[in-house]
């Protein structure tokens, strides 16, 4: 199991496999004024973002996300497993 705690509050708490399988980090172009898929909207846990490409960490089964992203006009180039240690800082940036 993985616990992360942050300012005293628990944010997450699961079994590594779990977290292993959820979140991804995507990587992808984008076109010129690219508009998220608004079904992603609770799943992103953190983001960057360039003019033409995107790099957002999310949760969700991988197929489904990246056929989430391609419809909306995203090239995905990678969906790569976290660390532990990337993945417990990411969820530590997530914004409720």
């Amino acid at each position: 199991h993985i616990g992360v705690l942050q300012s005293g509050e628990l944010r997450a708490q699961m079994p590594i496999a779990v977290l292993r399988e959820g979140l991804r980090r995507y990587r992808a172009d984008v076109p010129d004024g690219w508009t998220p898929p608004p079904s992603l909207n609770g799943a992103v846990v953190r983001r960057r973002q360039a003019v033409r490409e995107i790099e957002w960490t999310v949760w969700g089964e991988t197929e489904e996300v990246t056929q989430l992203f391609t419809r909306s006009g995203a090239t995905v180039r990678e969906a790569a497993s976290l660390s532990h240690e990337e993945a417990t800082l990411a969820l530590h940036s997530r914004k409720d």
